[in-house]
């Protein structure tokens, strides 16, 4: 099977991807740049209050993670400055910090780039 458009069959693949975050109690707010070399992670969070959706967004970005991998995609996120555990978290995934220009002093960005060790 030749894929004419291979963005397109990766954005499909993120829409299932959310489909089953949603399934699973994980809310995932991605966008995909249409060139194809950006996903930007604007929400990832569970139910904390049901104890059944631990492991969850783990399991979402391990998915999110290798999507990112297979395709040679960039993933980018930001974090508020006084959340520091949420960097470590996505530090756990092979995110780093970097600086924005004229970013914000309460906001934190980081990137993976593909292949990254999780």
């Amino acid at each position: 099977m030749i894929i004419s458009d291979p963005s397109a069959a990766v954005a499909d693949e993120l829409d299932d991807l959310v489909c089953w975050a949603e399934d699973a109690g994980v809310t995932l707010g991605i966008d995909f740049d249409d060139g194809g070399a950006l996903i930007h992670l604007g929400t990832l969070g569970r139910d904390t209050a049901d104890a059944s959706t631990k492991g969850a967004g783990r399991q979402v970005m391990d998915r999110l993670c290798a999507i990112a991998d297979r395709n040679r995609i960039v993933i980018e996120t930001d974090h508020m400055a006084d959340e520091p555990g949420l960097g470590l978290y996505y530090g756990s995934f092979g995110f780093v910090g970097y600086d924005v220009p004229g970013g914000y002093d309460h906001l934190r960005s980081m990137r993976r780039q593909p292949g990254s060790a999780s």
